[in-house]
């Protein structure tokens, strides 16, 4: 009886002696006052305001109030194919967690064998005999390996922080594609809107032109001012190649994000007044851009992750016990093959005597991976909060600069008005008029990149705090979304 409970008794005790090696990850905590540099929550200028009670809004694009960039940037989360290699690579983590997990539990198997023997021996006059017999076994064999060390747990542990790694990368990477979708679109009604000014500005000198030319025929202005007049239409016209490249691009880039090919894709029509500019701007708190922004926490996985790993590393170096039993029968006919049965159980320790300080040197390893990303870690929170700080001092500067550009189209174009007016009453020179005109081409599109910097600077906060985008509304976008266009086949 006694012996019976010997077996049982040994194990618990090993079992209430099991330890996990190597450190327990926590997260790491914000050292006291660390924040943005931008210290006012409040942004000069008009329409904008700063609201730190406000969370990031789930679809944040949506402010812009576009139903054409909303649709964009759907179809770019439906169809990008970057998006669809991340949620492949989460995918294969959660596929690598779940066979890890395996390993902790006991392995069953069940075998059969059939085979035909022979067996010699030497009979009395010295000549071999034998006899050839059939044998059959069927079992059943249950291994398991005790983790008293943590080993398994350590690999479990860093298996899922592997997956936690892979859905924040796949999370960032919508919301790169979201960002990149918004900026590329302001980025080609820029374009366009440079275009169009320019095409209006060089309409006019081509107006002016015409008029001096005609003066100069009737004699009434020098030759000079007939060239100055050519010179700055010329220069007009010059910039309008370039000008075309760049909408076409942008329109290129954006096809790109939206998993298209450049010509299956146009975007005429769109332009900067399509875009409205989000009069509240949201500003997370220290600690909630640490959790929300997928790079920063990415990074915080890949610790938890090295963290693990040198419990793994640790737990090597000690000794390994497996457990296992067998129950089977064994016969030399089929018919009789479960008329008696055959068990056996043991144990088996395997503990490294010698290997040339191979498991210490990994353990080291491991311990120094673990170092390097604690310091990748504060640098992922460090960028994190420069880029934070950076575009918010850059909206700040956004709207005074477009307070003062709006001032200063509004002033050119009046002195423009009055320059030609003061013309053609003959109280004002042509080069009065051709300055003018040079002010109010520069003013107008200054005024449009002021524009365009503000709406992208607002997008490019979105994306700083991380974005409301989740990983669930990624994968609703691509459940839901339409299928990339097929391109016709080249005849």
């Amino acid at each position: 009886m006694n012996s019976k409970l010997t077996v049982p008794a040994t194990l618990l005790a090993l079992l209430a002696s099991a330890c996990v090696l190597g450190p327990n990850y926590k997260e790491p905590a914000l050292k006291p006052g660390v924040g943005f540099a931008v210290a006012t929550p409040t942004l000069g200028g008009k329409d904008q305001q700063f609201s730190p009670a406000d969370a990031v809004p789930e679809r944040w694009w949506q402010q812009f109030g576009s139903p054409a960039l909303n649709g964009w940037v759907d179809e770019a989360l439906a169809n990008n194919p970057s998006l669809a290699s991340a949620e492949a690579a989460l995918r294969r983590a959660q596929q690598l967690q779940i066979a890890t997990g395996a390993t902790a539990l006991p392995s069953v198997n069940a075998a059969f064998n059939a085979a035909r023997r022979k067996t010699s021996g030497a009979s009395n006059g010295g000549k071999f005999s034998g006899s050839i017999f059939n044998l059959f076994d069927a079992s059943v064999n249950v291994s398991y390996g005790l983790d008293l060390f943590g080993g398994v747990a350590r690999t479990r542990e860093a298996e899922a922080a592997a997956v936690d790694f892979q859905a924040y990368q796949a999370r960032g990477a919508g919301l790169s594609i979201a960002g990149n979708v918004v900026t590329s679109a302001i980025a080609l009604a820029q374009a366009q809107a440079e275009q169009a000014a320019t095409l209006t500005i060089t309409e006019g000198y081509r107006h002016t032109a015409a008029l001096v030319q005609t003066q100069f025929r009737l004699g009434g202005i020098a030759k000079a001012d007939v060239l100055s007049a050519q010179t700055l239409l010329a220069a007009s016209e010059a910039r309008l190649p370039a000008l075309q490249q760049q909408v076409t691009v942008a329109q290129n880039r954006l096809a790109a994000y939206l998993g298209r090919f450049p010509s299956e894709f146009s975007a005429s029509g769109f332009d900067l007044a399509a875009l409205q500019l989000p009069a509240r701007l949201p500003l997370s708190l220290p600690s909630a851009l640490a959790r929300q922004r997928p790079d920063v926490a990415a990074a915080s996985a890949q610790l938890h992750q090295a963290a693990a790993l040198v419990g793994v590393a640790e737990a090597n170096r000690y000794p390994a016990i497996t457990l296992t039993a067998s129950a089977g029968t064994q016969a030399a006919s089929f018919t009789d093959l479960f008329d008696q049965m055959i068990f056996s159980a043991a144990a088996g320790v395997t503990q490294p005597l010698f290997n040339a300080g191979r498991l210490k040197a990994n353990q080291r390893a491991a311990e120094a991976a673990y170092e390097a990303a604690q310091a990748d870690y504060k640098t992922t929170l460090i960028h994190a909060f420069g880029e934070v700080g950076n575009v918010l001092a850059a909206l700040q500067a956004d709207a005074q600069t477009l307070a003062a550009r709006e001032s200063a189209a509004g002033l050119a174009a009046e002195s423009l008005r009055l320059a030609r007016l003061r013309y053609q009453t003959g109280s004002s020179t042509l080069l009065t008029v051709l300055d003018a005109q040079r002010n109010d081409e520069t003013a107008r599109l200054n005024l449009v990149a002021a524009k365009a910097a503000r709406l992208a600077d607002t997008a490019a906060l979105y994306t700083a705090l991380g974005g409301g985008l989740s990983l669930d509304n990624v994968a609703a976008a691509r459940a839901g979304g339409t299928a990339p266009h097929q391109p016709e086949a080249p005849r």
